[in-house]
């Protein structure tokens, strides 16, 4: 399977919202991209998770697919 690039506003430092059903709505960044697996800090928590490339682009801050 090809890898495809990431979007370009998937970057180090790009902020991320996503709704959790269940847990409300969580406010991140990205804090590291290795090939197709991305790093998100999530300030809440202060956890750190890894995420693909596909979920990150559609929790991008501003994307229309934050939920």
């Amino acid at each position: 399977m090809e890898m495809l690039p990431p979007a370009p506003s998937v970057v180090v430092g790009a902020a991320v919202v996503k709704r959790f059903p269940g847990y409300g709505v969580h406010r991140g960044s990205i804090v590291e991209i290795a090939g197709n697996r991305v790093v998100v800090h999530w300030a809440a928590t202060d956890e750190r998770t890894p995420s693909t490339l596909q979920f990150v682009a559609r929790a991008l801050k501003g994307s229309d697919a934050r939920t």
